[in-house]
């Protein structure tokens, strides 16, 4: 059976289970952990054959001379996607008004965001073996230290002797494919992860007291949403492969969207986005073992729209006053910079991006006003890591020059 219909047959039964058992039951209960622990081996499985497979994308490239041209032109492409969803949530918000939220805060969530100088420090550990100790978690997404080692030693593997190298590159070769198996081993049992995925985060909405209050802003972002990946993005698929019939790559692409609109995690959704690429779109891993990673970590245009958006929303709830086309120019620029400085956040990109944005624009005591939005925040986060999925799979496939054969 076709992993997207998997998907789909497993996002119905799990939907069906969750709306017919009690909220408070025991088997949505150990759903949940269960989910959680599906999460935790997706992430098991990916790290490993992101890091492997970029030492030896690097070294391909490197190779051929074509890394530096390869990251240049990447970070033009993801700077412009990035700077084309912030002027669409702009736009978007401008047009249509999803309304005032109650300003309600009964807590203070403290959401640590590394400085510059701490992601540094991450990058460059005194003792570089301690990356392997590190945590890999969805509070601590520690790529990067993994993102600098596997640069460096493809780096060198083109720097060193074939005697030097060919043993360590052979081996680095081999584990790359051997963890491009176990991923899709995993992958293939889609139907049951899928379910359970499906019927937890179905659970967590219906915990959301009071949904109603936050259902226009909800209903805003899904249609904008809807818009960007079945429109804008299919244009620009078509005109930058060919004129290859998009929709048909965006059917194949249904698993790796609806894995990251259940999981919320970039991570997790490796996995598909990297089999995907390989198997529906034909896309070398001289390419896509570099530029996934590093999409992974800074392509974050999703985020940058929904906090656009959102902290307009915020804005509105605390004042009565129209919003002026300063604030509106602030929340942008500052959207736009914040997307790329957020790579240890790839769960709750967004809410994160939300919480800065409060604590850098610090009039009216709005430092924590992002709270008011937090019964919501599942589905803000679910609806930013499509998006970002969404550009990833775009991006890569437009920096494949082979797309136009």
């Amino acid at each position: 059976m076709k992993t997207s219909v998997q998907v789909l047959l497993g996002i119905i039964a799990g939907t069906v289970l969750a709306l017919l058992l009690p909220i408070n039951s025991i088997v949505l209960q150990i759903i949940n952990e269960t989910s959680t622990t599906i999460i935790s081996m997706g992430r098991y499985i990916i790290l490993p054959l992101l890091f492997f497979s970029m030492m030896v994308s690097v070294s391909q490239l490197q190779r051929s001379k074509l890394l530096a041209k390869n990251t240049f032109k990447l970070i033009g492409i993801t700077s412009m996607f990035t700077l084309s969803m912030v002027i669409v949530g702009v736009i978007s918000v401008l047009i249509y008004s999803s309304g005032q939220i109650p300003v309600v805060i009964d807590g203070i969530q403290n959401i640590n965001i590394p400085s510059f100088k701490d992601i540094v420090a991450l990058s460059f550990p005194n003792n570089i073996f301690s990356i392997f100790q590190g945590e890999f978690s969805s509070q601590n997404n520690q790529f990067i230290p993994f993102f600098i080692l596997a640069l460096i030693l493809g780096i060198f593997f083109t720097r060193c002797s074939r005697e030097e190298v060919e043993p360590t590159y052979n081996l680095v070769d081999s584990l790359s494919r051997i963890f491009f198996k176990i991923n899709q081993y995993f992958y293939n049992l889609s139907f049951l992860w899928s379910l359970l995925l499906t019927a937890s985060y179905i659970t967590k909405i219906r915990n959301i007291l009071d949904l109603s209050i936050f259902l226009p802003l909800i209903i805003m972002l899904i249609i904008i949403s809807s818009i960007i990946i079945f429109v804008f993005f299919p244009v620009i698929f078509f005109f930058t492969s060919g004129k290859k019939n998009p929709f048909k790559y965006i059917f194949l692409e249904i698993p790796s969207l609806m894995t990251a609109i259940l999981s919320g995690d970039l991570f997790f959704t490796g996995t598909a986005i990297t089999l995907g690429q390989k198997k529906d779109f034909k896309i070398k891993r001289t390419y896509s073992g570099f530029n996934i990673p590093f999409l992974t970590l800074f392509s974050k245009g999703g985020t940058a729209f929904v906090s656009v958006i959102t902290f307009v929303v915020i804005l509105k709830s605390y004042s009565s006053l129209d919003i002026t086309a300063s604030q509106i120019l602030w929340v942008s620029v500052f959207s736009f910079i914040i997307s790329f400085c957020l790579p240890t956040k790839t769960i709750g990109s967004s809410i994160s991006s939300l919480y800065i944005l409060c604590s850098l624009y610090g009039y009216g005591g709005m430092e924590d006003s992002f709270i008011i939005l937090s019964p919501a925040f599942p589905i803000i986060a679910s609806i930013a890591t499509l998006l970002n999925t969404a550009s990833i799979i775009l991006i890569n496939t437009i920096m494949d020059p082979e797309r136009n054969n």
